[in-house]
């Protein structure tokens, strides 16, 4: 039997006192922490992909906002949860500011354990239910790129949401431009349809029947 890796998390404070407390709360509740005490110390270290991030807002070389920001624009680290926690910053207007930069929490010291355990346990969840769905979207994906017949999915309007590449070979376009554009503008005289195509299902199309040359 595989043994279940440890939660890993980065705690970033410049007081040493505050890292400790927090570290205290965080290996009782069975998590594996790191620690750091300035801003570029905490960019290294979420480089190592930790589970989550607890983070100061207060740190003395680097503002926290700004280490959020930098963190969430890096397609390595933007799905790293970050928890702002700071005893300074503590306004309404701070925390929207801290939301808004990319924080998928904020709370203030004193915290109370409970709270921030739960906090962290729900973005947890949130995570790995994200992380589930995108690797169900690359799965479907490549369901339905191995489809040999060109299929399109359309809105009500009859507008591309996605194709496979089948479609994209019988076009001989790049997916990129087949997808928002109406299904009908899309279909040659070589196809040898006069006009739209009938929509089954209304949000989906199969155009088989018009790629082969029939009516």
């Amino acid at each position: 039997m595989v043994e279940k890796q440890r939660v890993t998390i980065l705690t970033a404070d410049d007081s040493e006192a505050n890292r400790s407390i927090i570290s205290r709360i965080l290996s009782k509740a069975g998590f594996e922490v790191v620690e750091a005490a300035t801003g570029l110390e905490t960019l290294r270290l979420a480089a190592q992909q930790p589970d989550l991030i607890v983070l100061d807002i207060d740190l003395p070389d680097m503002n926290g906002f700004e280490i959020c920001r930098q963190l969430k624009a890096d397609p390595e680290t933007k799905s790293i949860p970050i928890i702002h926690l700071s005893a300074s910053f503590v306004k309404s207007e701070n925390k929207v500011h801290g939301l808004d930069g990319g924080a998928d929490g904020y709370l203030t010291q004193p915290v109370e354990p409970a709270e921030l355990i739960a906090t962290i346990h729900s973005l947890l969840r949130l995570r790995r239910a994200e992380e589930a769905a995108r690797v169900a979207a690359q799965q479907w994906q490549t369901t339905f790129d191995a489809i040999c017949d060109g299929i399109c999915l359309l809105d009500r309007q009859g507008k591309i949401l996605q194709c496979n590449r089948a479609m994209g070979e019988l076009l001989n376009l790049p997916v990129g431009e087949i997808l928002g554009r109406p299904y009908y503008s899309l279909v040659s005289d070589s196809f040898r349809c006069a006009g739209p195509l009938p929509v089954l299902g209304v949000e989906k199309t199969l155009w088989r029947e018009c790629a082969l040359g029939t009516n």
